[in-house]
């Protein structure tokens, strides 16, 4: 038994782990562009239904509700560019896995291959972390921002209800 048999297990589930990061990561980018989107069009809704009558708002609430549904816009943006496809990921390429089938190669001593292949793992393994943390950067904005419009909006909506900012600072009407 040899070091590279011990080696070989533990670069191969790192690389699942990181693999499985990725699809995580995926996975909850579009999940932050559905809920972005879901809310955005409430929040539109909310907005025509409520525009058919005459409503007083102050500026504030108007800027509170644009500047949260912009925060919508950026969380869904983030939450896509952690979907966008990324050629950092660097997979083996086609001529080393065609070089794995060369009899020379298929005769060699075992513990040669279990580098070779540990190699390939090292290198696959990086470029998975290096990507991932990418995108953990690009979640993390897109949940900042979709929480950002969140709080920003439930704060109009305090405002609106509590009645601050009513008639007076600002008036529009809707036919």
């Amino acid at each position: 038994m040899t070091a590279g048999d011990s080696y070989g297990p533990f670069l191969a589930a790192a690389l699942a782990e990181q693999r499985s990061r990725k699809a995580s990561f995926e996975q909850r980018g579009l999940a932050v562009v559905t809920s972005s989107g879901t809310l955005t069009a409430v929040l539109a809704g909310f907005v025509a239904l409520t525009g058919r009558q005459t409503h007083s708002v102050s500026a504030v609430v108007e800027l509170l509700v644009t500047v949260g549904a912009v925060c919508f816009v950026f969380a869904a943006v983030f939450g896509l560019a952690t979907n966008r496809p990324v050629n950092a990921y660097q997979e083996p390429s086609d001529e080393w896995l065609t070089s794995l089938t060369g009899e020379a190669v298929w005769s060699a001593d075992p513990v040669l291959g279990s580098r070779r292949v540990a190699e390939a793992n090292v290198g696959t393994l990086t470029s998975y972390r290096a990507a991932n943390g990418r995108k953990a950067v690009l979640l993390t904005l897109a949940l900042g921002f979709e929480v950002a419009a969140v709080a920003i909006l439930a704060v109009a909506v305090g405002l609106i209800i509590w009645g601050v900012g009513q008639p007076g600072e600002h008036t529009y009407a809707t036919p």
